[in-house]
């Protein structure tokens, strides 16, 4: 069926079991969802937005306390490859609410249950953030080097990252 638009947060939280947030960070969700009142009663949060572990686990308590149960995804991928096979989503929170929508959310990558603690999403999302940010931070200061060395940047990618195409970032 797909999703369904709503004119009001409320009216698109009411139409749908399953509601997908993928925002700046959780406090566009609490500014959002403040809005929705009783709305939220049984439904399934997915929310893909980052933030931190404890941010994640006091969202969760808050959702409780209204009747709806929190997933936590972190999305490892880039937008355009988002929907395809080789987006990878991280989840973590109830495994009965995972195991009711794996089939949808699989739609926006493939999906990895890593346990019930809603923070552990965010953990790994943070963790694999800090990878990436650390790796690109490391080649753009290589390839500044061999700039002001005089040396294209080029010449260093075979040797830096055989295979890969970091040449994106030249």
């Amino acid at each position: 069926e797909g999703a369904v638009w709503g004119g009001t947060a409320a009216e698109a939280v009411a139409a749908n079991e399953l509601v997908v947030l993928s925002l700046t960070d959780y406090a566009a969700m609490h500014e959002i969802l403040g809005t929705v009142d009783g709305a939220l009663a049984g439904r399934v949060v997915v929310n893909l937005s980052s933030d931190t572990p404890d941010a994640t686990r006091a969202a969760a308590v808050l959702l409780a306390d209204r009747g709806a149960e929190l997933m936590a995804g972190g999305v490892l991928a880039s937008a355009e490859v988002v929907g395809t096979d080789g987006a990878s989503v991280l989840y973590s929170g109830p495994r009965q609410a995972f195991d009711a929508h794996v089939s949808t959310l699989a739609l926006i990558g493939q999906p990895e249950y890593l346990g019930p603690d809603h923070g552990l999403a965010q953990l790994h999302y943070q963790a694999a953030l800090q990878v990436f940010l650390t790796t690109l931070a490391a080649y753009l200061q290589s390839f500044a080097m061999f700039t002001a060395a005089g040396i294209p940047a080029q010449k260093f990618l075979s040797r830096a990252a055989p295979g890969e195409d970091v040449a994106v970032f030249l």
